[in-house]
């Protein structure tokens, strides 16, 4: 087995590709382009506060090859932690593998495991965020024997025809409810479902629908708060976002985007990217002052029909880590991460 190691992601972009693409266990958060903005966050955030916590985590991408066989670790080497995790673990990245082509085994993975638990020996090593679906990635974890197994939740969404007269009576009122008020109440109501790049002036209102819903939320300074999103702005168009979602939609050609209008203003939006049959939503925001018509809810449901008429190859809606009720009540299953500790 030959080894190697690399600071940078782009020293391995070739491989990177080759080994994700056509790979049917991955998601949109193993891709190339996703790692690498998290990594110019991780170098922006690394550079701003280096000097307090310098050197106290590292990134680190192993690259092992076995006859014809790859597999990529990228690594977060915490040394205050004595932990080395996967790199995304510890940011928005909501599953996490290695990287390897169709044709590795799970003995393979287990080999790369041993020996990168033989590398950092006195440090805990983490491997979280493993979907169900990733066989191969679970195989040669159990058989490394790890010290602790745990089942998290997850929650997607198939996409079924007529999604409203197959959910819970509960969830079906309140959908209705929220109808028959926005009548009531003469407000308009209009969805727009989108494929595109996100100009600028858009990616403007989305991040300021965002701010303000965190804001509402977390109950942070509203002066603060436009601070930091003024900078995660710029930041944004400079290529150092501190919001990974921002960054990554920011960049991408096309990028999925359902949004729910009521009288004029956003009311909730999804952002989602696709890979293989499955769109990941990245972000969900909704509009506080406009809750009381459930726009969330709505455009849930108007989001599943949409897809299902008009997108074929996409058979999910994925939300990912979580089951909270908003998820479950509208047709959501449970699938589960794994997360391993040696």
């Amino acid at each position: 087995m030959k080894i190697n190691k690399y600071k940078n992601i782009e020293d391995i972009e070739e491989q990177w590709k080759k080994c994700f693409n056509g790979n049917n266990c991955f998601t949109s958060f193993q891709s190339y382009e996703w790692n690498f903005y998290l990594q110019k966050k991780f170098k922006y955030f690394k550079n701003k506060v280096g000097r307090i916590v310098k050197g106290s985590k590292e990134v680190v991408f192993f690259l092992f090859t076995d006859n014809r066989d790859t597999i990529i670790a990228p690594l977060i080497i915490s040394n205050s932690e004595k932990k080395v995790y996967i790199f995304g673990q510890q940011d928005m990245s909501d599953y996490l593998s290695f990287i390897f082509p169709n044709t590795v085994s799970g003995q393979f993975i287990h080999k790369v495991i041993v020996y990168l638990k033989n590398t950092y020996n006195e440090y805990c090593f983490c491997i979280d965020r493993v979907n169900e679906s990733n066989k191969k990635m679970i195989e040669g974890c159990l058989l490394a024997n790890p010290s602790e197994k745990v089942l998290k939740n997850c929650v997607k969404i198939p996409i079924i025809d007529d999604l409203i007269n197959v959910i819970n009576s509960d969830s079906r009122r309140y959908f209705n409810q929220a109808r028959k008020r926005l009548i009531t109440d003469n407000l308009s109501l209009q969805f727009s479902f989108e494929n595109r790049k996100i100009n600028s002036c858009d990616l403007r209102i989305l991040l300021d629908h965002y701010n303000q819903r965190r804001i509402n939320k977390f109950n942070i300074s509203k002066l603060r708060s436009k601070i930091q999103h003024a900078k995660q702005f710029v930041f944004a168009k400079l290529g150092f976002e501190e919001d990974m979602v921002t960054l990554f939609i920011a960049k991408r050609c096309r990028t999925y985007l359902f949004r729910c209008i009521i009288n004029g203003q956003l009311a909730a939006y999804i952002i989602g990217a696709i890979y293989m049959d499955t769109l990941y939503v990245l972000r969900i925001s909704i509009n506080d002052s406009l809750s009381e018509y459930r726009p969330g809810v709505l455009l849930i449901v108007e989001s599943v029909k949409h897809v299902f008429d008009q997108e074929k190859e996409i058979k999910y809606l994925d939300f990912s880590r979580g089951d909270e009720s908003y998820k479950l009540n509208y047709g959501g299953v449970i699938h589960h991460n794994y997360y391993f500790e040696f």
